[in-house]
């Protein structure tokens, strides 16, 4: 929970030295989920004891959040898009008329409805459009039971629903299914055929696809193909430079976007890799830490740190790095939104 969240000297020291500096002065987070403790107070323990996100971070407050912001990220300005908690369990109408009420006071800039496909096309119409939200964030855990589970995209984003969403030219926060992450056949099949029965709905494929490592980016964006074009993506929870790097190289600069994916990623740690596998490591007492490194653990800084370094560090090696990182940082959000 946010409520443990602490901010170290080191933490300072790494944002005034390294992040600062280099971070243009408006921000946008594209990828954020904004959720009250109360709505995830009931969690299955054994769902929460076999998934590490959930135990890093399940519920952060719009207050937490402005505690958390004007800390982690001083002196810069930030906009940022909510949504609510995705999390099988918790209560998804009540953090979706939460995050409808902070829009309508004007505390948050933008939101996101979580789509719960078991409710009409109808019913999600009017929850959309009374509740000032400019996107839906579907999840196939909310069908599933559970995370990476071999379920087709209309099982959890059916069509009737989806109309609705391009009937107003709206975005999507698609993460995608099943255990093989973006280069899965059948997940490219259904990004094109959502691409094209959809063509006014803004797609936005959360986490490069789950891309957290090259060889799952490399693969994917070569089954795309030629549609490369056709989606935006976000950073959202990526943090190895090869994965950068690759974005960087075949991607649109225009259609690329910062995202944190919080609260899940408040922690102090660091994350290592191979080409298919990924392996967090934190100085928080995780029941998944396999506490492997504890000789530098009070070296690590905050998680959200070390992604913004590397995303800094390589698009600091392009020539137009300023105007690059404007555009991924808050110009390509602000510009979904008409800002």
């Amino acid at each position: 929970m946010l409520a443990d969240f602490t901010y170290t000297k080191l933490d300072q020291q790494f944002y005034e030295e390294k992040i600062a500096p280099r971070l243009p002065q408006k921000i946008w987070d594209l990828h954020m989920h904004m959720t009250p403790k109360e709505h995830v107070a009931d969690l299955d323990p054994h769902m929460v004891a076999t998934d590490w996100a959930i135990q890093c971070g399940m519920a952060m407050s719009f207050e937490e959040y402005e505690r958390f912001r004007t800390t982690v990220y001083a002196g810069k300005e930030v906009s940022f898009t909510a949504f609510g908690n995705v999390i099988r369990g918790g209560l998804h109408a009540e953090n979706n008329a939460y995050i409808a009420a902070l829009l309508k006071q004007g505390k948050i800039p933008s939101g996101f409805l979580v789509l719960d496909p078991k409710i009409s096309a109808e019913e999600t119409a009017r929850l959309y459009d009374e509740g000032g939200f400019t996107g839906y964030k579907p999840y196939a855990d909310m069908v599933a039971g559970a995370k990476g589970a071999d379920v087709t995209f209309p099982e959890f984003m059916p069509d009737a629903h989806m109309k609705v969403l391009n009937d107003r030219k709206g975005i999507l926060m698609l993460h995608v299914p099943r255990a093989g992450r973006l280069p899965d056949d059948r997940n490219i099949k259904e990004l094109l055929e959502l691409r094209q029965k959809f063509p006014d709905i803004t797609i936005v494929i959360a986490h490069m696809g789950r891309s957290y490592c090259p060889a799952h980016i490399t693969e994917g964006l070569d089954k795309l193909g030629n549609h490369l074009d056709e989606f935006h993506y976000d950073f959202a929870a990526v943090l190895n430079p090869a994965v950068i790097e690759i974005a960087l190289e075949r991607l649109n600069h225009n259609q690329i976007h910062y995202g944190t994916d919080l609260p899940v990623f408040w922690w102090h740690g660091r994350r290592h890799w191979t080409e298919t596998k990924y392996f967090n490591l934190a100085r928080e007492d995780f029941p998944w830490n396999p506490h492997s490194d504890k000789e530098h653990e009070q070296e690590y800084t905050l998680f959200l740190y070390e992604q913004l370094n590397n995303l800094l560090d390589v698009t600091g090696q392009a020539e137009n790095a300023e105007a690059l990182r404007q555009k991924i940082f808050y110009d390509n959000s602000a510009a979904l939104f008409g800002r």
